[in-house]
């Protein structure tokens, strides 16, 4: 019987379904017309007709890669033209923002170097006092300190047992943890810590952080494909960080067997890989989510993989009215 009233309960949350359909915006795409003289000249606003160009494809939210914003200051002065006219186009369209912390130049709130942390932390400070005309929704941030841990070379694949586990657990534990607090303490001087989404990454085990991520205030981003190439399930993920989970990255991934170590590639367009979209939104609407599901598509136009995140999602709602 409970399992007849589950289901219903289940049908009830597919029927009005309050997940924002977003993309990225990946900046190194946007920059060809920031550096080229000729397509610089055909588009003076290269950011926000963008914006505009995957709202009509049935984007509401989009997410800013702030790699090349860091290095470049070309990229950053066009963005800092550009916060204008993308803060009316949200007051005035309804949409949403958020931005991609670095991955890369350094950026790292869990650093044992302590100018590193700290470092991490005043740059993020001027960084949200930057953003705040557009009001992002929040920010996504990969935890460097785990995925440097993670890459170390510990012996080949076969020793990696036991004993390498409880290296990484004592590292995680001792080092990382305490210092991401101590960050987060700083954090909340200037910003909710909850406005930045800690994202898993296939370089790491995600659940080596066990019930951190539920507790220390910030929220959790979770990145779909990343999911799939660590060959673990959206329903595990979801089971354990539902509560505090804010964010969500979608690509496809397909078999690639020269890849290793995963033998498996994401950032690929929905629909030409193993990703069960509908299973996502599913699990998704089990929580009742109603934050982004952000497209991380690298290798196609967002465009095609908007529509067909739109489509799925109206048809998983018609199929909870018909339940």
């Amino acid at each position: 019987m409970s399992k007849f009233y589950d289901n219903l309960w289940y049908s009830k949350t597919l029927r009005n379904i309050q997940m924002r359909i977003g993309t990225i915006l990946e900046l190194n795409q946007v920059a060809k017309k920031i550096f080229i003289p000729v397509l610089n000249r055909l588009h003076r606003h290269p950011i926000s007709d963008e914006v505009e160009r995957l709202a009509e494809a049935g984007a509401e939210h989009f997410e800013f890669t702030v790699d090349l914003l860091m290095v470049h200051s070309k990229t950053r002065d066009v963005f800092t033209a550009e916060r204008k006219r993308l803060a009316e186009m949200a007051k005035s369209r309804g949409f949403t923002y958020s931005f991609h912390l670095p991955v890369s130049g350094g950026f790292c709130t869990g650093s044992a170097w302590e100018g590193v942390r700290k470092g991490s932390v005043q740059w993020l400070k001027e960084f949200v006092e930057w953003a705040k005309p557009m009001e992002p929704w929040g920010y996504n941030m990969h935890s460097k300190a785990l995925d440097d841990l993670c890459c170390l070379d510990l012996g080949p694949d076969e020793k990696r047992s036991y004993a390498v586990q409880k290296i990484y657990e004592y590292f995680v534990n001792k080092l990382i943890v305490p210092l991401e607090k101590l960050s987060i303490e700083e954090i909340k001087k200037f910003m909710d810590p909850a406005k930045i989404f800690l994202e898993n990454t296939h370089y790491a085990d995600y659940y080596l952080f066990g019930n951190f991520p539920n507790t220390c205030g910030y929220s959790v981003c979770m990145d779909v494909g990343h999911i799939y190439l660590a060959r673990q399930t959206v329903h595990e993920f979801v089971k354990k960080y539902g509560r505090v989970l804010r964010h969500v990255h979608l690509h496809d991934v397909i078999e690639r067997p020269e890849r290793k170590p995963w033998g498996r590639r994401d950032h690929f367009a929905l629909g030409t890989g193993m990703v069960d979209v509908k299973g996502v939104i599913g699990e998704l609407a089990k929580i009742n989510f109603s934050g982004a599901i952000v497209l991380e598509v690298y290798y196609h136009d967002p465009a095609d993989s908007i529509r067909y995140l739109k489509r799925a999602i109206e048809e998983q709602e018609q199929a909870g009215r018909k339940a």
